[in-house]
């Protein structure tokens, strides 16, 4: 799966959980700094990253820059991804 295909699919799940338009959520979208997501939101999204994609992200590994942007959190997937086949 490529970078823009995990954007898409996380900025799905972004928008239905913060219950606004999928069109509003671009890859440069800051959720962390401008506060749109709360603690909750995040647990729920770490699930949903680590169902989705088939991967193991602990909470305790990361870092509030990893969930700034959709496109950060798309390279954190990706890195995840290459690490588990390795």
């Amino acid at each position: 799966m490529n970078s823009n295909e995990i954007e898409s699919k996380v900025s799905q799940f972004l928008a239905t959980e913060l219950e606004m338009s999928v069109e509003k959520i671009t890859a440069c979208t800051t959720f962390v700094k401008d506060e749109m997501i709360d603690s909750l939101a995040l647990l729920k999204l770490i699930s949903f990253l680590n169902k989705s994609f088939n991967i193991e992200l602990n909470i305790s590994d990361l870092e509030e820059n990893d969930f700034q942007s959709v496109a950060n959190i798309a390279k954190l997937v990706s890195h995840s991804v290459e690490s588990s086949k390795n």
